[in-house]
């Protein structure tokens, strides 16, 4: 298969109708905060900078060469059907460098790619060779890079355009196609093994109109939740958002989440996706119940409660429970680890629960909570004993000791 599809490159260049290659950076994803821009904060969480390599950097690529050292590969060997045997196409092309060889190239039904293009750009023949100079050891004699040898393109953290209507732009297509660090499509693209790939010339403006009905749909969801939701649960989204810490009127707090979703810079997206993850069942019970979860644990870390020092979920007030003080690393683990005693907690119930002991903690240290059920005040029973004596003893919460 020819590296191009040369009809339409042969077209496009009689009828000087540019075509161009749109040329994009392939999607890093790193735990480790290497090989993309990422801020990795203490619990792990990663807050992408928007760009897989530095600020204004390039990465340089040549042509690969051959497992046995000896060759580039330039993809231009492929033998295609020879357009110059036409004279009308021969008289423009054929010029200076290969005027004496005209009748040559014109007796011949097929040429390679590599004889096409140095027709083209009037380049002698043998230029755009596949082949290295042989270098020996101790060989102390001088020889110069064969002119593929020496051609490198450089490519930055964003689109790179090329167009076929210089004989740069050719050369800089060709090494893309060549090059195993560029896939050939966003559908090839494997960021394992590819730092870039080759996009439609429109992706661009696609991708940018589905992030603005991505954005769209997050604002619509916003503006739903505060027709509809209370301060309360705005203050809760926002809050796991990490977007405000203590206490809060609803006019900041709606301010932080607009500024959160309408902002335009390359983190948007992830924004979004945070976004969506916190109020994507918003609707249900299920929802709600893991809303104000996340919330409670998120205002455990704003308070102090709990910490994060090594990666490592700490409760203070636990420090001498084994279990947990030390809650783990998985913040996965240590949410359903609330979650399973949450479902069991119960106010009315006088029974050891931790997830009720740091909802007490939370309340101690002045956190909004919802308010939950009080126990119903007993009905006062004659006992027949003076009221003047009895001495009132505080319950304290936990499991009854056994006898």
């Amino acid at each position: 298969m020819a590296i191009f599809d040369l009809t339409k490159l042969y077209k496009m260049e009689v009828m000087y109708l540019p075509q161009s290659m749109h040329v994009y950076p392939a999607p890093r994803v790193s735990p480790q905060g290497r090989g993309s821009y990422v801020y990795v904060k203490e619990d792990g969480t990663q807050i992408p900078a928007g760009r897989t390599f530095a600020k204004q950097a390039e990465k340089r690529y040549c042509f690969p060469t051959s497992k046995d050292g000896l060759k580039l590969e330039t993809g231009l060997n492929e033998l295609i059907s020879n357009p110059f045997t036409n004279d009308e196409i021969a008289d423009k092309y054929i010029k200076d460098q290969w005027a004496s060889r005209r009748d040559e190239l014109q007796g011949k039904d097929q040429i390679t790619l590599q004889t096409y293009f140095e027709v083209l750009h009037n380049r002698p023949p043998g230029t755009y060779t596949d082949e290295k100079k042989v270098r020996r050891p101790f060989d102390t004699k001088a020889e110069e890079n064969t002119f593929f040898e020496s051609y490198s393109v450089a490519l930055s953290d964003g689109t790179n355009i090329f167009t076929s209507d210089s004989t740069e732009g050719q050369l800089n297509m060709i090494l893309m196609k060549a090059s195993p660090s560029v896939a050939n499509s966003k559908e090839e693209c494997n960021n394992a093994l590819h730092d870039f790939y080759i996009g439609a010339a429109h992706e661009a403006v696609i991708e940018t109109q589905n992030k603005r009905k991505v954005q769209g749909r997050a604002i619509a969801r916003l503006n739903n939740i505060y027709d509809n939701y209370p301060d309360f649960i705005v203050y809760q989204i926002a809050t796991v958002l990490e977007l405000v810490k203590g206490p809060v009127n609803a006019v900041m707090t709606r301010n932080v989440l607009d500024d959160f979703l309408w902002k335009q810079d390359k983190t948007l997206s992830d924004r979004i996706s945070r976004f969506n993850k916190v109020t994507d069942k918003i609707d249900s019970r299920e929802g709600m119940e893991e809303l104000y979860l996340r919330y409670v644990l998120q205002q455990a870390i704003n308070t102090n409660c709990l910490g994060i020092e090594n990666g490592n979920y700490i409760w203070y007030a636990k420090k001498h429970v084994k279990n947990l003080y030390n809650l783990g690393t998985n913040s996965s683990k240590v949410f359903t680890t609330f979650a399973i005693e949450m479902n069991k907690y119960d106010p009315n119930l006088e029974v050891e629960n931790f997830y009720g002991d740091l909802i007490e903690e939370l309340r101690y240290k002045g956190v909004k909570l919802i308010e939950e059920e009080k126990p119903a005040k007993a009905p006062e029973i004659s006992t027949g004993i003076d009221e003047e004596t009895v001495v009132e003893i505080p319950r304290k919460r936990g499991r009854p000791k056994s006898k």
